[in-house]
């Protein structure tokens, strides 16, 4: 995420679930402490998505939610934990359009920067 950057392509929905090329329209950093740990979640189909066990997803749980045997954007939720985070920040973007959804490594989820 901290390589993507305003005016970039991603993929988003739109309100009927379509899935719609769209452009970053804006980027933020937010500063972490040392200690802090992200969640990683893995599906059954390979997909995984690391990110603040905050951050939700389309349809609005919060990742640090999941558990095992649960499931996330049609797949199955195998492997479900927090691990260390490696930087200094953790990163989110806000797509154009209406939703503020965008995959991150094929898993659908909410922007943080959308007002809810």
């Amino acid at each position: 995420m901290e390589q993507l950057h305003k005016g970039m392509a991603v993929w988003s929905v739109d309100d009927s679930g379509k899935r719609v090329a769209a452009t970053i329209v804006e980027t933020a950093a937010t500063p972490v402490p040392s200690s802090f740990q992200a969640v990683r979640i893995t599906l059954s189909d390979g997909r995984t998505v690391t990110a603040s066990p905050g951050h939700l997803t389309a349809d609005g749980r919060a990742l640090g939610d999941y558990q095992v045997g649960d499931t996330l954007d049609r797949g199955e939720v195998v492997a479900a934990g927090l691990v260390d985070h490696s930087s200094d920040n953790t990163y989110d973007l806000l797509p154009s359009g209406t939703t503020g959804l965008y995959w991150a490594n094929g898993i659908l989820l909410k922007s943080t920067l959308i007002a809810n």
